[in-house]
């Protein structure tokens, strides 16, 4: 999507907003797509946690091509994740890679603990977009309280070994923040 379809997708938005449209004739500004609803740690306060196992699984290439195929042109990005790890499908990264092959935008958000130095790479080199990292505590007994499963220290060498990749690149993209809570 270019920049002036994008301008004239946000202002139909404001539109349909302001004269309370109940049925808009346009695409969504973002879309989400999960790539996996499963995921790598038992989070005290995360609902997927209690999914049952049929409900748990990773999407389809295939379908995912398709959903990307029908939105491309119309949608300006889409959020790779919902209640699952998305680092756990296998297909990640081909999945980037294809978006940003058809102009659309990738988003993620990862408990960064899968992450490793050749998968940082790869996701930066594949076109992702944004990434967020759930860090969710200042200290070793908060974090691994909140993160059941994932080691502090692991966690925060994974991040900041993303970080150096990002920079031995030079590359901007993707766009990186580290969402904490404190407690």
């Amino acid at each position: 999507m270019n920049k002036l379809d994008r301008v004239f997708n946000l202002l139909e938005v404001y539109i349909s907003y302001s004269f309370k449209r109940t049925n808009c004739n346009y695409y969504p500004i973002r879309i989400w797509i999960e790539l996996s609803s499963r995921c790598n740690l038992k989070c005290r306060f995360c609902v997927n946690k209690n999914l049952p196992p049929p409900q748990k699984g990773d999407m389809d290439f295939n379908l995912y091509r398709r959903i990307i195929d029908e939105i491309a042109g119309k949608v300006y990005d889409v959020n790779l994740f919902h209640r699952g790890e998305p680092l756990l499908n296998k297909n990640i990264i081909p999945m980037i890679e294809y978006a940003a092959k058809k102009g659309v935008k990738t988003r993620i958000h990862t408990n960064a603990t899968l992450m490793d130095e050749e998968l940082s790479r790869r996701m930066i080199l594949a076109g992702l977009d944004l990434i967020s990292f759930s860090f969710d505590g200042y200290t070793k007994e908060v974090y691994e309280k909140n993160r059941t499963g994932a080691k502090f220290n692991e966690t925060l060498t994974n991040i900041i070994n993303f970080l150096k990749v990002k920079k031995q690149l030079k590359s901007k993209k993707p766009y990186t923040i580290i969402q904490i809570i404190q407690n």
